[in-house]
């Protein structure tokens, strides 16, 4: 038994947040909204070359009365990690649309890494490999 890659992972937040997600995610990342299965409550799905990423699933405020998948918010998430290509065009995109980052070495190497926020709160970390 293995894991063989990361698969995807899930936001849940409001109508608002989800919409502002979105737009983060498509506009400034370059994810593309695609299909998604007609699943009980409303939601997206963002993918990257015909796989799906990233899933987007309204849900106002998860609690005890919640059923099923969404009744607990686990919050211990820190970010996801792209790698990526093109260091200094995500920097100029991000600049442009007012997103603050931070830009640190991984130590020992040439790997440059951005650190930002999405809409809705989650790190995001984007990787770029020198060569």
């Amino acid at each position: 038994m293995r894991i063989k890659q990361l698969d995807h992972y899930n936001i849940i937040a409001n109508q608002g947040v989800i919409d502002r997600v979105i737009n983060f995610y498509t506009q400034i990342l370059g994810l593309e909204v695609g299909p998604r299965p007609d699943f009980d409550i409303a939601g997206a799905w963002l993918y990257r070359e015909g796989n799906p990423l990233l899933h987007l699933a309204v849900v106002d405020r998860p609690d005890e009365s919640t059923p099923g998948l969404y009744e607990t918010i686990t919050g211990s998430l820190h970010h996801i990690a792209f790698e990526c290509q093109g260091l200094d065009e995500f920097k100029s995109v991000l600049e442009e649309n007012g997103i603050d980052y931070y830009q640190t070495t991984v130590p020992g190497t040439t790997i440059e890494q951005l650190f930002l926020h999405d809409p809705a709160g989650l790190g995001v970390e984007l990787s770029f490999k020198a060569g």
